[in-house]
């Protein structure tokens, strides 16, 4: 069983030592993977916790880029979790963030902490203007005493770095086998349970809709094999993301039919994993015809 994440702000103070992995981790994919396992080893070598740092919020909206989050913040937190983290240092992307001098974001970090050790990528960045890096880290972890892991970039097999910004356009084709080979778990939305139309529960196939998170990365509209995780248990399901022709829903968000399981979900925390896309979405004469291919994509997920 995952033990219970902490939360504090990066600006707070926390009485436990920590090392302290330093990021954006919107992804988490294996390279970032990589870093956390790295601050994990050192949190054993000072025999204290694993510490990671990332914003609670979309700081491409703020920074009025068009670009969505590969995994929202309580994903995030729900897959750092998984990894065995302890500790998640969290920040809000806001303009005094983003005027912040590399020097002053250090300082405010590190007081009233206790941090053993810092791990970044060689790439990493920080302060206004991106004008800190590992340079100036190296310089200011001296000072204070503090170990600093650098560790280079995760690549793809043709040499191209493991990044989120080519995550995002793998989601957006749906090529769920090459996502889950760099996020190393497959791709997934958590979400809460919500009320949908029922029409699913009318034709003998009731769904578990949750509202598809508006700061994520779109998957194609589209049928999918899924998995979906109720309290830690793992169940099959078809799940349809995007809109409902044939009952005239233009909604995108994501209606999963749990096989063999009929209880109320309702307000439940879920997450849905996604296994391989099925078909596209089409729109059918009658319902019946609808219920036919629903048999038929539900023999594909058993099979």
């Amino acid at each position: 069983m995952a033990r219970q994440l902490t939360q504090i702000a990066y600006d707070q103070t926390f009485d436990r030592p920590i090392t302290v992995c330093l990021g954006f981790f919107d992804s988490l994919h294996v390279g970032h993977v990589g870093l956390i396992r790295k601050a994990q080893l050192l949190a054993y070598k000072y025999d204290c916790q694993s510490a990671v740092f990332t914003f609670d919020n979309n700081p491409f909206r703020f920074l009025g880029k068009d670009s969505l989050q590969v995994l929202t913040y309580p994903e995030r937190l729900y897959r750092l979790q998984n990894l065995g983290v302890d500790v998640v240092i969290k920040a809000t992307f806001d303009q005094s963030f983003a005027d912040m001098a590399p020097q002053d974001f250090l300082e405010r970090l590190i007081e009233g902490k206790n941090i053993k050790a810092i791990v970044v990528g060689s790439d990493y960045t920080y302060g206004k203007g991106a004008q800190g890096n590992v340079d100036s880290l190296r310089n200011f972890c001296i000072i204070h005493d503090i170990e600093l892991a650098v560790e280079d970039m995760r690549l793809l097999p043709g040499g191209n770095k493991v990044s989120s910004r080519y995550l995002r356009k793998l989601v957006e084709r749906a090529d769920l086998k090459e996502i889950a080979t760099q996020l190393a778990t497959p791709y997934f939305v958590l979400g809460k349970v919500v009320h949908g139309r029922a029409d699913g529960a009318k034709i003998g196939f009731k769904t578990a809709n949750i509202e598809y998170p508006t700061d994520k990365t779109r998957l194609p509209q589209g049928v999918y094999d899924t998995l979906v995780s109720i309290d830690g248990i793992s169940l099959k399901a078809v799940t349809n993301v995007g809109a409902h022709p044939t009952f005239g829903d233009d909604a995108y968000n994501v209606e999963a039919h749990i096989i063999g399981l009929s209880s109320d979900l309702y307000d439940k925390l879920i997450v849905v994993e996604f296994v391989s896309k099925i078909r596209d979405i089409r729109k059918f004469d009658d319902k019946e015809q609808l219920s036919e291919q629903i048999k038929k994509d539900i023999e594909y997920v058993l099979r």
